[in-house]
């Protein structure tokens, strides 16, 4: 037995011997080793016995708050042995066995087995190989006298069991047919190395699967399946698979019964028209639409109808594939026979290709200090900025300043570049052959040049910018070329200095009055 407890600050484990003291409240751990067969009987806590954890029955936790004695009782258990199992090439070996729980259990190397237990050892060969010996604790035995594949054991000591495999025809013949209206389309084998086609007559080894599937003629469906003349299980009773494990000689069939019509769904879709599908049952004169999506009896002769309206039929497809034979020739009607689940699309589209569009995009700089109106010059009617606009299209482009307004038209941009035509027209006239950028430029009419008659004298100085004869204090601006205020400032002295200013030309506003200033 192992005692010992964990202190949970430090998560160090400490050993107790019997006769420690500990700690008063410390969860102590009772852990009892069981070896050769023996199992737990009890807990005897202060001479009280207490009941094992269903779980853990070797172990118990005890707060301890108080003296206390403990005693593990052990009993001899049932005997448990080891069971090997070893093969030779050519196959695989796997046990079977029901544990002590009731639990199936199966192994394929080595396994602790109670004594007692009966354990189905069984052989596979591989396709043309058999059993060709059992050994025992290295000694021969005799396999099972209903199966060669097959060896039994009781459990009653340490075993080794080992099988050796040679070439032949191992295991039992299958054969299977199918009554008429129908076929077997498939015959498959389990076997360790994995799943493989046989054909009929071929010999397999016992207890291993083996699954069947069935084709039905059309119009038929599976009726029964039976195994050496006696109908599978019901369950198996329609299905067109089939899945038994082999125990013997085995002759499989299946029938077929007549099946209910068969009946598969038209669905279809259409780009630029309407469309209409529609069949005359047999032995009548009558059409009957159909809806998408709707089943219709297998052999059907539909008939398919479309109105493009304004637009030309351009392709077919059924079933994804471009009908070749009504591609571009403009077929509004065509008859199909339906087999199958049937999916059509056409596709109607212009007579003639629609005409190229291009983005127009249009503003103000500064904006807000006008309006520009971009119109059709035939329809008058007017264009947002951002618009798809036909190639070919004439375009009015009216620039509208307000009235006493300091901006002034300084150029037209398209695509960031100068328009020279337009010069400063507020109105231009566009043709659209590609993607326009279009742009007023606005510039502080004030800030053009100074009046005929100044009342100042302005110059540079070293950076400074010297107002000659400026009455102080007065409110002066200074502007870029572009219409920006850069600087507002009530001047108490007739100097101001720009030198930190960027090189360039600048305007200086006084008194309603401008100055051109070159800033170098």
């Amino acid at each position: 037995m192992k005692v010992s407890w964990t202190d949970q600050t430090t998560y160090v484990e400490t050993q107790v011997k019997s006769g420690d003291k500990v700690p008063a409240g410390t969860d102590v751990m009772f852990f009892v080793f069981l070896e050769g067969g023996y199992e737990m009987e009890s807990w005897i806590i202060d001479g009280n016995p207490v009941p094992l954890d269903e779980t853990f029955p070797w172990r118990q936790i005890i707060t301890i708050n108080k003296d206390i004695t403990v005693q593990a009782i052990v009993k001899m258990g049932a005997r448990k042995y080891k069971i090997s199992l070893g093969k030779g090439q050519g196959g695989s070996i796997e046990g079977k066995y029901v544990d002590e729980e009731g639990y199936n259990r199966t192994f394929d190397g080595e396994q602790d087995i109670q004594e007692g237990t009966e354990v189905s050892i069984r052989a596979t060969p591989d396709p043309n190989r058999m059993v060709d010996k059992w050994y025992l604790n290295r000694k021969e035995v005799a396999s099972s006298a209903e199966d060669p594949n097959l060896y039994v054991l009781t459990v009653s000591e340490p075993a080794t069991v080992y099988v050796t495999f040679k070439e032949g025809k191992s295991g039992y013949v299958v054969n299977y047919t199918a009554d008429e209206h129908g076929s077997i389309e498939k015959a498959e084998v389990y076997l360790p190395s994995g799943i493989t086609t046989f054909t009929s007559g071929e010999s397999i080894s016992a207890g291993v699967k083996v699954k069947f599937t069935a084709k039905p003629d059309k119009g038929y469906d599976v009726d029964m399946w039976y195994v050496n003349d006696q109908p599978a299980e019901a369950f198996y009773a329609g299905k067109t698979e089939f899945e038994t494990t082999v125990q013997g000689k085995m002759d499989v069939k299946v029938t077929f019964k007549k099946g209910a019509p068969a009946q598969y769904p038209v669905s279809w879709e259409i780009e630029g028209g309407l469309f209409v599908a529609k069949y005359k049952a047999e032995g009548s004169d009558k059409w009957t639409a159909i809806k998408s999506g709707e089943r219709v009896l297998d052999g059907t002769k539909l008939t398919l109808w479309v109105n493009p309206g304004k637009n030309e039929v351009k392709e077919w497809y059924i079933n994804g594939e471009l009908r070749e034979d009504l591609a571009g020739a403009g077929i509004k009607e065509t008859v199909i026979t339906i087999e199958g689940a049937t999916k059509i699309k056409v596709i109607c589209g212009p007579a003639t290709p629609a005409p190229a569009s291009y983005t127009l995009t249009y503003s103000v700089s500064p904006k807000e200090q006008a309006k520009l109106t971009v119109t059709n010059a035939k329809t008058k009617e007017a264009i947002t900025s951002g618009s798809k606009v036909v190639e070919g299209t004439q375009i009015t482009c009216q620039l509208a300043i307000p009235e006493g307004s300091m901006w002034q038209l300084e150029k037209w941009t398209i695509g960031g570049k100068d328009y020279t035509e337009g010069a400063k027209k507020s109105t231009i006239t566009l043709t659209i052959d590609k993607d326009l950028d279009i742009q007023a430029v606005l510039l502080d009419h004030t800030s053009v040049a100074a009046p005929a008659h100044t009342s100042y004298a302005v110059s540079m100085q070293e950076g400074m910018l010297v107002i000659a004869g400026l009455v102080t204090p007065t409110q002066v601006d200074l502007y870029n070329t572009a219409g920006e205020l850069i600087l507002s400032r009530q001047m108490e002295t007739s100097t101001l200095a720009i030198g930190d200013l960027p090189q360039g030309v600048y305007y200086l506003v006084v008194a309603g009055q401008s100055y051109k200033v070159i800033n170098k």
